[in-house]
């Protein structure tokens, strides 16, 4: 709305940006003014000099949580808070005490509050079960969300793939593979303990060799076959890794890259200049004063380890 980002990250420099974005469109674009001349309180000055902005992740692209609130029929103003809440595709439990706490204010009993979270969860799991197919990131999302609103059984959803409940079978006995069971149980997914044609996806940690036939069995009977690190996302476990945003080289790099081009200069002169009969103190002193600056250039160029 307003030509700003609806969603923007999470961090609080996000939310800075967007509402710097919210004034700027509303004062330029759209003419409003004050109604009195604003008092703005006495802030620190600080030097002036070139502003380097953090780079930060960009903000992940809208699921399916996201659009399905847009398509409930809010017809509740606290189902229709509840849903502007869930729009970042993320609630937490502050967020969720700070809806009851205006609930409370506006006189919304407890029941109608709980009755309201009940609806709106409901709703979600409609809509993800309505096209025959529930993932495991649809399956997680709305647990959360029914954990944190408080009505967990209303969210108790299995992932269903193609007409047929999701099945993992994983192979191997390294502590990764371990692990994988144990996470996969815990999500609420099948756990599958021989290969057959219900099986979904089948999971080999490195203790599995390549000529395992199971492997090539599962190909076959259309099985999604995963390495085990590649398996939490893959099942929708976790969200994929979201790429940070190229950072532009600093001016200190920059600076850096000048000074080893100026001391190479240097060094280049100084060759030149002792064949030419320069004095060798001479030349000693700025053959020490390109090696400086190569060294100086070098260390602010190189960046720091993570």
């Amino acid at each position: 709305a307003l030509g700003v980002p609806t969603r923007p990250g999470q961090s609080a420099l996000s939310g800075a940006r967007a509402a710097a974005q919210l004034v700027m469109a509303l004062f330029g674009r759209y003419g409003l003014t004050f109604a009195a001349p604003p008092v703005l309180p006495v802030l620190p000055r600080f030097a002036e000099g070139r502003l380097l902005p953090r780079a930060e992740a960009r903000p992940a692209e809208p699921g399916w949580m996201a659009e399905a609130v847009e398509r409930i029929a809010a017809d509740d103003a606290y189902l229709d808070l509840l849903a502007d809440a869930l729009a970042d595709q993320h609630l937490a439990h502050d967020e969720v005490a700070a809806l009851a706490a205006l609930a409370s204010e506006a006189g919304l009993s407890e029941a109608h509050v709980r009755s309201t979270h009940e609806q709106l969860v409901t709703a979600l799991r409609e809509i993800a079960e309505r096209d025959g197919v529930v993932t495991a990131t649809e399956a997680r999302e709305l647990r959360q969300v029914a954990t944190a609103l408080g009505v967990g059984a209303a969210g108790d959803l299995r992932p269903v793939a193609g007409g047929k409940p999701t099945r993992v079978l994983v192979l191997g006995t390294t502590v990764e593979a371990d692990r994988l069971r144990a996470r996969v149980l815990a999500e609420g997914v099948q756990l599958a303990k021989k290969l057959t044609g219900s099986v979904t996806h089948l999971v080999a940690d490195s203790s599995v060799p390549a000529n395992e036939p199971r492997l090539g069995r599962a190909a076959e009977l259309g099985a999604v076959v995963l390495d085990v690190r590649a398996a939490p996302v893959a099942l929708g476990f976790e969200p994929p890794p979201v790429a940070p945003a190229a950072a532009s080289a600093t001016p200190k790099r920059l600076g850096g890259r000048i000074l080893m081009g100026v001391g190479l200069l240097v060094m280049f002169i100084v060759v030149v200049g002792m064949f030419g009969g320069t004095p060798l103190a001479g030349g000693i002193f700025l053959g020490a004063l390109g090696v400086g600056a190569l060294l100086g250039g070098w260390w602010l160029a190189e960046p720091a380890p993570r």
